[in-house]
């Protein structure tokens, strides 16, 4: 999966379906050449000032689709 996949998807938390906000960066292994954590800011739009950002590691994503990306908030 290509991180350019991923950007710009709204990010919803699995158990509640409450929004996190959309995925901003990420921080990626250049050796394995794979996404390590996803960086989600709150904001909602390409031309808005960013808002708060949280990271998630890669590992909490539950699913993905078209336009969402649903998360484990609390994933150990």
């Amino acid at each position: 999966m290509y991180f350019s996949d991923l950007q710009s998807k709204l990010v919803l938390e699995k158990e509640s379906g409450e929004t996190l906000g959309y995925i901003e960066d990420a921080i990626i292994d250049t050796e394995k050449g794979v996404i390590q954590t996803l960086i989600v800011s709150k904001s909602s739009g390409l031309f808005q000032k960013s808002g708060e950002t949280k990271s998630y590691p890669f590992a909490s994503i539950h699913s993905i689709g078209s336009e969402l990306v649903f998360v484990h908030r609390n994933w150990h």
